[in-house]
């Protein structure tokens, strides 16, 4: 049974730098096959046009996953491997991957790769519920144009109730980052 997995992915610009999109890949039982669906407007696609392989990486910084979602420039330290691309410093666990078919006959391409590498950098501790709102909260942000405005507002006021019950600094900040975004109400607390 496939299941969708939440990250990052790196893959190459087409000057060689890195590049990073947050990405929900479906992903078969052992983790071999994977089908990610970038829109075909988006960085991410023409890069795996150029060159078809990248870089999936499982993190729990949920504020880098805030600013992929949003396009943020973030200066992030990652080091380029020639066989596989562009790897996260600080990451839980890494998969590069090829990616050998395209269908592109829909708005988002759907790419099938295969693992040619794998790595663990350090555990995933887990995460409470405030960075479970913050992943919720950056899909929400990628889907900002094709939802009601009236729905995005209804998710986002939901989520920030755990934020708010149960963040710490980086998912305030996380919040703040994608409320700006997507022009909504945010407000860090004090204590932070």
């Amino acid at each position: 049974m496939p299941l969708v997995i939440e990250g990052v992915l790196t893959t190459e610009n087409l000057d060689g730098s890195l590049h990073f999109a947050p990405m929900g890949p479906v992903v078969n039982e052992d983790f071999t096959q994977w089908q990610i669906k970038p829109f075909q407007t988006s960085s991410t696609f023409q890069n795996l046009k150029h060159r078809p392989r990248g870089v999936f990486h499982v993190v729990d910084d949920c504020f880098l996953l805030a600013a992929a979602a949003t396009g943020t420039k973030l200066e992030v330290a990652a080091h380029f491997e020639s066989e596989y691309g562009w790897i996260l410093d600080d990451n839980c666990h890494w998969y590069a991957l090829n990616f050998d078919k395209f269908d592109l006959s829909g708005p988002r391409a759907a790419a099938c790769g295969k693992v040619v590498e794998k790595g663990v950098t350090r555990p995933f501790w887990g995460w409470n519920r405030a960075k479970h709102a913050v992943l919720e909260a950056a899909i929400l942000a990628t889907r900002k144009h094709m939802l009601p405005r009236e729905q995005i507002e209804l998710e986002w006021n939901w989520l920030v109730t755990r934020v708010e019950k149960t963040g710490g600094k980086q998912e305030h900040l996380a919040m703040q980052l994608l409320a700006r975004d997507m022009n909504l109400p945010y407000q860090v607390p004090n204590s932070f």
